[in-house]
């Protein structure tokens, strides 16, 4: 919950310390599932983070997997064609 409010309260304010700290605390946490921290990068443009989710997709498996997930369908197709790239470019 903190988490959220912090990123919304970064984003409005367009504080980026704020939005760097999350998405460092995103990229080494555990707490969140893969979807749900490539959404939050989606959503807050966070690019690190994206990278950081993209690299964890190594297989054409796993992005079935991140397919199946409610979060996939939230995602934008800018996001989706990043995802397709890196596999096919693998």
């Amino acid at each position: 919950d903190n988490l959220l409010f912090l990123l919304k309260l970064g984003d409005f304010f367009q504080i980026k310390l704020i939005l760097d700290l999350c998405e460092e605390f995103l990229i080494t946490s555990t707490v969140l599932s893969l979807a749900s921290k490539l959404l939050l990068s989606d959503q807050y443009c966070l690019v690190k983070l994206q990278g950081h989710c993209l690299d964890l997709l190594k297989t054409m498996e796993d992005v079935k997997e991140l397919k199946k997930t409610s979060e996939y369908k939230d995602l934008s197709d800018a996001t989706k064609v990043a995802l397709y790239e890196k596999i096919v470019s693998e």
